[in-house]
């Protein structure tokens, strides 16, 4: 569920392209779904475009600093290269 109390920041990242999310077995949506169920941080879904986007929700409050801001953009970012690289055999940038 992505409702949170008060305002949040989204971050997301394409983390496979729908070329290579099609041919997840058995569907790229239960595939997506696997890998929340194995991630703390980050959570995946797929997109209208059918990709598999990493994501995060982090809430807005005064103790959101630059150091816990760094650490839940690299999350994304690691977890998506990550899922890649697993789904592709390549590092894209």
């Amino acid at each position: 569920m992505d409702e949170r109390p008060g305002p949040v920041y989204r971050i997301w990242s394409v983390a496979v392209p729908a070329a290579a999310a099609r041919d997840l077995a058995p569907t790229v949506d239960e595939f997506a779904w696997e890998r929340n169920r194995k991630s703390d941080l980050v959570g995946f879904r797929v997109d209208a475009r059918n990709r598999i986007i990493g994501k995060a929700i982090v809430p807005v409050d005064d103790g959101l600093d630059e150091e816990e801001w760094r650490v839940w953009v690299l999350a994304v970012a690691q977890a998506s290269d990550r899922l890649e690289y697993l789904v592709t055999g390549r590092d894209e940038q």
